[in-house]
């Protein structure tokens, strides 16, 4: 069997091979009518490939708008660069919704009329980790807000990150006085820092570091804290 030179043309059977065998949903449209379809695009979408060969994507957008936009938006980056990418949201056949992500390609530059090409995945799961995360950060803030206790969090040298409303009152100064300075930047009594030295060491061993400092707020009254500092993972 004669092989095909390195750097030629893949052949029909091969391209069909990887249009078969493709990890994500493949087809071509002509003005945004499907045009062909792999078997993982009906499976994506719940429809069969009569129901979607001949028919408009729209039928896969939940609105008019959300369709619109998104050939705006594709057609807007294609002039641009070449190709488009967006993401959006595609109703399956059932009604349940997912969130795709949609890249398109001309399937010929010279020849716009043949139609584009066009590569869909699933980001169902990654959207709902990520606003998962985003759930826990609000939550986590809030927690923080309305803690008891005056919080600072900072990173591993020691340069504040965020400040909650205690500790701001604690120390009678606004958050954005706080954040950005490194901790032993604060005005604690210098006799504070020579009897308790901050210890990054201790803290990147994984220890929990505590101390009692006084502090000078800015009205001139003098404060005694206790510190306990965590190295966070």
């Amino acid at each position: 069997q004669r092989r095909q030179p390195h750097g030629g043309k893949v052949d029909e059977r091969t391209q069909a091979i990887l249009y078969r065998s493709a990890p994500c949903g493949i087809g071509l449209v002509r003005d945004r009518i499907f045009v062909e379809v792999n078997d993982q695009l009906c499976q994506l979408t719940g429809y069969g490939r009569d129901e979607l060969i001949g028919h408009s994507s729209r039928l896969l957008y939940p609105d008019t708008e959300e369709f619109a936009r998104v050939g705006r938006e594709k057609d807007e980056q294609i002039q641009r660069q070449g190709s488009g990418t967006v993401e959006s949201r595609w109703l399956r056949k059932d009604g349940t919704a997912i969130e795709v992500l949609l890249s398109c390609t001309p399937f010929a530059s010279d020849q716009p009329s043949v139609g584009e090409t066009f590569t869909v995945l699933d980001i169902t799961a990654h959207k709902q980790t990520e606003q998962h995360l985003r759930d826990n950060e609000t939550r986590y803030h809030a927690m923080i807000e309305m803690a008891v206790d005056g919080i600072l969090l900072g990173d591993h040298q020691g340069v504040i990150l965020e400040a909650n409303h205690h500790i701001c009152i604690m120390f009678g100064m606004e958050r954005h006085a706080l954040i950005g300075r490194h901790i032993s930047e604060l005005p604690f009594c210098p006799t504070s820092i020579v009897a308790a030295p901050f210890r990054f060491d201790l803290l990147r061993q994984g220890e929990t570091v505590i101390s009692e400092r006084d502090f000078h707020r800015p009205d001139g009254s003098i404060i005694s804290v206790e510190m306990r500092s965590k190295m966070l993972p």
